[in-house]
């Protein structure tokens, strides 16, 4: 035994038992195998994922590389666009055509535009956002008319002048003739009926003489060749006014005959104008002798 302040303690101390040393340092040893454990499960598990990862993008690739079709999404916007306008073209016309076909069958103040919307099976206000009001869209039709009226002239069979003049009088009498109303109102009513509407068809009848002298090998700006030409469409207007409101039986045909030596005669008198005029050879390409 040994002595101290603390009493007697004895000089030797039992070794703490192996067994204790052990028990103390297997908590130790079991949260250092338990930390061992997570992180190589953790690795482990990232690892395989990566590798995961890896294999299924070099065995698999994009769908570009593994030749499948990819939509390309940036058209998809301009798409939409297109077809949207598409839409809103095929909405106006529809509205001009109806226009068009109410005018042509009763006078401008008995046409509505409700009339007009629902003909044409569209929503009241997309009228105004078109045409701005009824007068906008009654222009537009007086256009839209003109320029059926100046195709007749335009789509001609590549020919002669003497078969292409009786396609275009066939076309322009036969369209006359659908139209009937609006030609008796408007396009043969003359300047009074309406002169703003008047002026559209002038522009338009303006290019189709302009387009005839030069097939003709004449000068439209002379000014005898001018005189006749506007001469010839009056007579032309008096006599298919006359034709449809008597609804005389005289056929189509019959009257592009006639027509045809009617613009014959009409011509034949340009050098009484201007004697400087060469029109023999004009007239024979009309009448198809040359």
């Amino acid at each position: 035994m040994h002595c101290s302040v603390f009493g007697a303690i004895p000089t030797s101390v039992p070794a703490t038992p192996s067994c204790s040393r052990e028990c103390r340092s297997k908590p130790m040893a079991r949260h250092s195998s338990a930390s061992t454990f997570m992180t190589t499960s953790r690795r482990s598990s990232d690892e395989d994922l990566v590798l995961c990862r890896t294999v299924g993008s070099s065995r698999a690739g994009t769908p570009r590389q593994r030749g499948l079709e990819v939509p390309n999404r940036s058209t998809e916007p301009v798409a939409r666009a297109t077809r949207a306008t598409a839409r809103a073209a095929e909405t106006r016309q529809r509205m001009i055509d109806a226009a068009v076909a109410l005018f042509a069958e009763s006078d401008y103040d008995k046409v509505g535009v409700a009339d007009i919307v629902e003909s044409a099976d569209v929503a009241h206000g997309l009228l105004f956002h078109y045409f701005g009001n009824k007068r906008g869209i009654y222009l537009e039709s007086m256009r839209a008319t003109a320029s059926a009226m100046s195709q007749a002239f335009a789509d001609i069979p590549d020919s002669t002048p003497d078969v292409q003049i009786r396609a275009a009088l066939t076309s322009h009498l036969e369209y006359l003739r659908v139209h009937r109303g609006l030609a008796l109102r408007m396009v043969l009513g003359g300047r009074g009926a309406d002169p703003e509407a008047w002026e559209v068809f002038e522009g338009a009848r303006t290019a189709v003489l302009e387009a005839a002298a030069n097939r003709l090998g004449l000068d439209p700006e002379n000014t005898g060749v001018r005189l006749v030409g506007r001469s010839i469409v009056a007579a032309i207007d008096g006599a298919t006014a006359r034709w449809l409101e008597e609804d005389v039986r005289i056929d189509v045909e019959q009257m592009v005959e006639w027509l045809v030596h009617l613009i014959v005669a009409c011509l034949s008198t340009a050098p009484v104008l201007d004697p400087t005029l060469q029109v023999d050879k004009a007239v024979a390409l009309l009448r198809g002798s040359d």
